[in-house]
C-alpha cells in the first residue's frame, strides 16, 4: 500500500513534461497548451526530467496504462490543471478508457473535488469528444438502471455518518445517503473499483490524504487481484501534487493497515482542538466503509 502511494503520487509531475516529450505513432495527437520550446525558454532542466526518469513512469508494470489514465485525468481534474486535459484525455481514449467512462469520472468528481473543477473538465471535453466525433449515443444516460445495493454494507456506512454528523448537519447525512452512495457509486457505466481509483487519486492530488482516503484506498486493495497493482498507485502521483505531501501517505498505510483488521470500524468524532488537529481528523462526510461489498 506505501508503494501505491508513492505511484499515485508521482504521476502529478510527469503530465506537462511527458505529454510534451512522448507520443505513439499509432495514437491520436493532443499538443499540450506549452511546448518543448516554451519549457526551454523559462526552465530547459523541465525537458531533461520529461525526457528522463519522468517518462519512464508510464513504462513501470504495477498499473496498466487504462489505469494510469484514469488515475491521470482525475488528479487533473481535481485539481482543476486545464492545460493538460486535452492530451490526457486523448491519451485515455487511445488506451482504452471509454468515453462514457470519461462523462463518468468527470460526474463522480463534480462531489469530491468540487463542481466548477468538473464543469471546468466538461468543457475540455467536449471539445475533445467533437474532434473525435463522440456523440449522445456513447455517453452514459442520466438515469440508468442503477447497480443493486448492498443493503448491510450501506446501513453500516448510513449509521457511522448518522453518529457523527446527525446531530451536527443532519444534511449532510441526508445527501451523502440519497445522492452518494444510494445513486452516484451505484451508476453502472463507471465500475465501483474505478470509481474508488478515482476517489483515491483525487483526494490525494488535493492533499487530503487524511480525509477518508484510508477507507477508500482500503476498498481498493482488499480486492485481492488488485492488492499488488495498486501498491504502485500513489508512486504514480507523486508528480503530479507534492512530494511533501507524500510524507502523509505513511499514515495513510498504517491507517489501511488497521482498517482491513477491523473491516467496519468507524472512529468516533471528536471536536478538534486545534486547527492542525482538525485537519489531520476531520473525517470526509462521504466516507464508506465498503462500496463494492
Amino acid at each position: 500500500m506505501k508503494l501505491m502511494a508513492v505511484i499515485i503520487a508521482a504521476l502529478s509531475l510527469i503530465a506537462t513534461s511527458w505529454a510534451q516529450v512522448t507520443t505513439q505513432k499509432n495514437e491520436r495527437k493532443s499538443k499540450p497548451m506549452q511546448t518543448v520550446d516554451d519549457s526551454r525558454m523559462v526552465a530547459p532542466a523541465l525537458e531533461k526530467y520529461a525526457q528522463g526518469p519522468l517518462a519512464e513512469l508510464w513504462k513501470r508494470p504495477g498499473l496498466t496504462p487504462r489505469d494510469r489514465s484514469i488515475v491521470t485525468i482525475a488528479a487533473l481534474i481535481a485539481r482543476n490543471q486545464t492545460i493538460e486535459m486535452p492530451y490526457y484525455f486523448n491519451l485515455a481514449l487511445d488506451k482504452g478508457v471509454k468515453p462514457r467512462e470519461i462523462s463518468e469520472i468527470i460526474t463522480h468528481l463534480a462531489f469530491y473535488s468540487g463542481w466548477a473543477n468538473a464543469m471546468s473538465a466538461v468543457a475540455v471535453a467536449k471539445d475533445v469528444f467533437a474532434d473525435r466525433k463522440i456523440g449522445a449515443d456513447q455517453l452514459p444516460p442520466a438515469l440508468p438502471a442503477l447497480l443493486p445495493l448492498d443493503n448491510d454494507a450501506e446501513a453500516k456506512r448510513a449509521a457511522g455518518v448518522e453518529q457523527q454528523f446527525g446531530n451536527v448537519a443532519p444534511g449532510i447525512v441526508q445527501y451523502t445517503t440519497d445522492v452518494l452512495f444510494r445513486d452516484l457509486w451505484l451508476r453502472p457505466d463507471l465500475a465501483p473499483r474505478d470509481r474508488s481509483l478515482v476517489t483515491v487519486s483525487a483526494l490525494i492530488a488535493s492533499g487530503l490524504v487524511n480525509r477518508g482516503v484510508g477507507t477508500f484506498h482500503n476498498v481498493i486493495t482488499n480486492i485481492p487481484e488488485n492488492n499488488r497493482k495498486f501498491s504502485f498507485h500513489n508512486s504514480y502521483l507523486c508528480p503530479f501534487f507534492s512530494f511533501v505531501d507524500n510524507r502523509n501517505l505513511d499514515k495513510l498505510a498504517t491507517e489501511g493497515k488497521k482498517k482491513r483488521e477491523r473491516p467496519h470500524a468507524l472512529p468516533a468524532f471528536r471536536a478538534p482542538q486545534s486547527r492542525r488537529h482538525r485537519r489531520q481528523n476531520a473525517p470526509l462526510c462521504a466516507t464508506a466503509e465498503d462500496r463494492i461489498g
